[in-house]
């Protein structure tokens, strides 16, 4: 979280085999395992906890509640979403640089979106 706060990196959740709502409340095994880690590492225990409640505030990918859990589909999404994102950094680089259209042809047939 802190490289999207910072630098403006994307951040995209996937919440595999967990509820957003447990992870958000770290609740259940979360609450166990933050339980552990406090007697290990108990300074940085506050910026994990905080970093999970942002995460879960940003749009994801919940596997279970997805294309019926099917997995596969699940990668298709997020593969999407990325593909989506970051489009407009692919077509201005593009543009910047000579011959590299025929690259950008090698890439197209695995884009999602033809």
């Amino acid at each position: 979280m802190e490289c999207r706060n910072l630098a403006g990196q994307t951040v995209i959740p996937v919440f595999y085999h967990v509820e957003p709502s447990v992870v958000r409340h770290q609740i259940g095994s979360f609450a166990d395992a933050f339980a552990k880690q406090e007697v290990r590492s108990k300074e940085k225990v506050p910026g994990w906890r905080k970093a999970l409640i942002e995460a879960t505030n940003i749009s994801g990918v919940d596997v279970s509640n997805t294309a019926n859990g099917r997995e596969s589909k699940c990668i298709e999404i997020l593969v999407d979403k990325i593909v989506q994102e970051k489009s407009h950094m692919v077509s201005s680089v593009v543009e910047q640089f000579v011959g590299a259209d025929s690259l950008v042809e090698n890439i197209q047939p695995f884009s999602l979106h033809e």
